[in-house]
């Protein structure tokens, strides 16, 4: 078999990001996650999407584990599989080789620098790759002098239990200290865990420098969880639009993990993709539980903001001639409903600057990120020209957005199966927004191009 580093260093070559599924039975925060007869099925189906390693945590007391379970997770699956607990002793080590595991986590929140050594040399002397865990500036400095190949930035205090609050932004300001305190190391391979429950955050993490990340609840709690690992560990977030029947959801998810459906409703320009509001609730309705639902509008913002209320999409994709103003207070009104907002901006800068009173993307970009606007998308198709085809890619536009919008940026327009891998690739886009490049006609999906898209993306990445 191979090793638990290998496996991950050969995952990553493979175009996707590396994710460790972490299999645990409950949480202190969360409670009960998996009962012990469900764990050999969910470790399967995780193998069976994608995950080159898994993660088993066997501490009891807090977290329901045991030896049985992660054996029965090495034999079932046949991937290398990480020891998660709070081992201190040789014996406990020695141990957790004859279960099965192929790494073991060894955390300096928990252990003396001087006896996290010496199991660190146990650890590896039993054949164990060893995942080092750390939480601050000065644990990374021992793990460097230590020479460890795989090192944890733990965005949680592992002495709390899970209780306490932590997200990836603690990844992101340890990661060029980290980077300047390993330099030298060989080749270190660096996992945000804990915290990390969307493909955004998998994305920030990577972003700033991650090789991989380790990931329990999300999945545990996830209706699919071999979908959800592969929208997880994909290399670009997805967004299909103009569902315009369950059919077509059907073609876009069978065999392919789209982060997020988009539907027009009500729009105020003519276009072949709109649905009246009974037909759009009936598809948001049916879009799968793991995937992310938009409705794509437009007009009056009281509209836009009845019908967020109504129908409870999780994003809203405002693409029409709505101003700056309306813009902030859609996205302040459908907050407290969990509702987010993609805006998009035109491609020029003479309609950026009647549309919005500025043609400073930087400028618009700053107000939508205080306003809580979550994504802003490039899109060549307009409230003009919003029923054409053909439309190019808005690269050059796309590049300058990215370079000063500190928000998730999308790009659209002109974008298919065929030239996606060059457009990820040129654009150096993470979100990418496609409609009639998947298409036969309006509304109507061709499974063989929604297939030829995905196999692209991960080329891609």
């Amino acid at each position: 078999m191979m090793g638990f580093i290998d496996a991950i260093t050969e995952y990553k070559r493979s175009g996707r990001n590396p994710v460790i599924p972490d299999i645990k039975l409950r949480s202190p925060e969360e409670g009960e996650l998996i009962s012990a007869g469900n764990v050999r099925c969910y470790a399967s189906r995780l193998v069976s999407a994608g995950a080159p390693v898994l993660s088993v945590v066997t501490e009891g007391k807090s977290f329901g584990g045991g030896p049985d379970i992660l054996k029965d997770v090495a034999e079932v699956t046949g991937v290398p599989v990480l020891r998660k607990d709070f081992l201190e002793t040789e014996e406990e080590i020695i141990e957790t080789k004859r279960m099965g595991a192929s790494a073991v986590i060894l955390k300096y929140s928990c252990l003396p620098p001087e006896r996290l050594a010496k199991l660190y040399k146990a650890a590896r002397s039993a054949g164990l790759d060893v995942l080092v865990e750390t939480h601050s500036a000065d644990e990374l400095r021992l793990a460097k002098e230590l020479g460890a190949r795989l090192i944890g930035i733990n965005n949680r205090d592992i002495t709390r239990l899970e209780t306490d609050g932590g997200d990836v932004s603690m990844t992101e300001s340890l990661d060029s200290l980290a980077r300047e305190i390993l330099s030298g190391a060989r080749n270190p391979i660096i996992i945000s865990e804990s915290s990390i429950s969307s493909p955004e955050e998998v994305r920030r993490a990577v972003g700033a420098g991650m090789d991989g990340v380790l990931i329990g609840t999300a999945l545990l709690k996830a209706a699919d969880p071999g979908r959800y690992y592969d929208i997880l560990s994909a290399p670009v977030g997805v967004k299909l639009c103009g569902m315009m029947d369950k059919e077509g959801i059907d073609i876009c998810t069978s065999g392919a993990s789209p982060e997020m459906l988009g539907v027009v409703t009500e729009y105020p320009s003519p276009v072949p993709w709109n649905l009246g509001a009974e037909d759009a609730e009936r598809l948001i309705d049916y879009i799968p539980e793991d995937i992310y639902s938009c409705l794509v509008m437009g007009g009056d913002p009281g509209k836009i903001i009845a019908l967020g209320e109504s129908l409870r999409p999780d994003f809203i994709q405002i693409h029409n001639k709505e101003s700056l103003e309306d813009t902030v207070l859609i996205a302040r009104e459908l907050a407290p409903a969990g509702i987010r907002i993609i805006r998009s901006v035109p491609t020029e800068s003479k309609k950026t600057e009647a549309q919005f009173g500025t043609s400073d993307l930087e400028k618009i970009s700053y107000i939508l990120r205080d306003a809580g606007v979550a994504r802003i998308l490039m899109d060549s198709r307009n409230s003009e020209n919003a029923s054409g085809l053909g439309s190019r890619t808005p690269m050059e536009e796309f590049r300058h957005l990215t370079s000063v919008s500190p928000i998730i940026s999308v790009i659209a327009g002109g974008i298919n199966a065929d030239n996606a891998r060059s457009v990820i690739s040129e654009s150096g886009a993470r979100y990418i927004d496609l409609m009639s490049g998947i298409e036969d006609a309006p509304g109507r999906k061709n499974p063989g191009l929604v297939k030829k898209l995905f196999d692209n993306i991960c080329q891609a990445g």
